[in-house]
């Protein structure tokens, strides 16, 4: 049975090769590595076919993963898909073969895999040391359950292709993971006998964040495409707000602490970031761990992003691509 492992890049040299030769390597011999790239500027398209890889240049109005992961998935006759990012660092022995195994059973529609953060970046620590603090489990916990968002850790990293063009494939935009998991959940519903199996032995190894600039970028995008998302969606007018706008009202409230020392009017907006600190010190009195305490640093890359890519959609650019 054939696979095809698909790989949305956009300037990812500084990883591309050692996760195309860590799939190369792959003992499982029925395979086809595609990377669909946006646009590299710094060698990742060279690298990647050097590395062994299929190269094909991405092509739409709208050039993003979905968009690539697509075109990715068009482009082969393989009947297994599977999608990495261009900024995974690499893939475990046997990661395929393991994963593929499962695809004997014909009920099984999907396979999940275990995820393994390399945090080696002063930005992926802090990312994770956020991600396992007390405050966040307990407001993402609540958050997800009043309104009715799937929060994804994983996603299906290897699907049928005959599923994932049932599915409709990625939509295009913020959110692509999840409303292509929603689609999954409702079929699996229709079909009980079909199931996704966790592969805990396919193991793959990404960090949370490269950079603080790449979190900037990501999230300028997201400020500039997430209103259309937040159009689509089945959330209350509440929790659209709460998307829309937290992001920017952190950022007006951080910049708010030192402008009290000018005028105590600031104070009203500060104190809704200054709430936030109690709670990251207290995290960091739990968990000692000292990256939490740089949790204002990545606050205010991601909400200024966020806040840009906002203007940037209120603007009229509302296009879907990066940059």
């Amino acid at each position: 049975m054939k696979v095809a492992i698909i790989i949305p890049t956009l300037n990812e040299a500084s990883t591309i090769g050692g996760l195309v030769k860590s799939l190369v390597e792959e003992p499982y011999l029925d395979k086809e590595i595609i990377v669909v790239d946006g646009g590299s500027t710094d060698g990742t398209a060279e690298i990647a076919k050097r590395s062994g890889a299929i190269v094909l240049m991405e092509r739409g109005k709208h050039k993003c993963l979905s968009n690539a992961r697509n075109q990715g998935a068009r482009e082969t006759r393989a009947e297994i898909l599977c999608f990495l990012d261009g900024d995974y660092v690499r893939v475990g022995r046997n990661f395929i073969k393991n994963a593929m195994g499962h695809f004997e059973d014909l009920d099984v529609i999907g396979v999940t895999c275990k995820k393994v953060v390399i945090e080696d970046t002063l930005a992926s620590k802090v990312q994770g040391s956020v991600n396992v603090s007390p405050s966040n489990k307990f407001w993402s916990k609540k958050f997800s359950a009043a309104s009715g968002h799937i929060y994804v850790t994983t996603r299906v990293h290897f699907l049928r292709k005959q599923i994932f063009e049932k599915m409709g494939g990625f939509q295009l935009g913020f959110g692509e993971d999840v409303i292509l998991l929603q689609k999954l959940n409702d079929y699996m519903g229709k079909n009980p006998k079909k199931k996704v199996i966790v592969e805990e032995n396919s193991v793959f190894f990404t960090r949370r964040l490269s950079s603080f600039r790449r979190a900037f970028r990501r999230a300028v995008w997201c400020g500039r495409i997430i209103p259309g998302y937040i159009k689509k969606s089945k959330l209350s007018l509440r929790f659209k707000l709460v998307f829309l706008l937290v992001p920017s009202i952190y950022l007006f409230s951080l910049i708010s602490i030192p402008l009290v020392l000018f005028s105590l009017w600031f104070l009203i907006p500060a104190l809704i970031y200054i709430t936030k600190i109690f709670l990251i010190l207290y995290d960091f009195a739990i968990s000692r761990n000292k990256y939490r305490l740089l949790t204002p640093v990545l606050d205010f890359v991601v909400s200024s992003g966020h806040t840009i890519g906002l203007l940037q959609y209120l603007s009229g650019k509302r296009a879907l691509s990066h940059g």
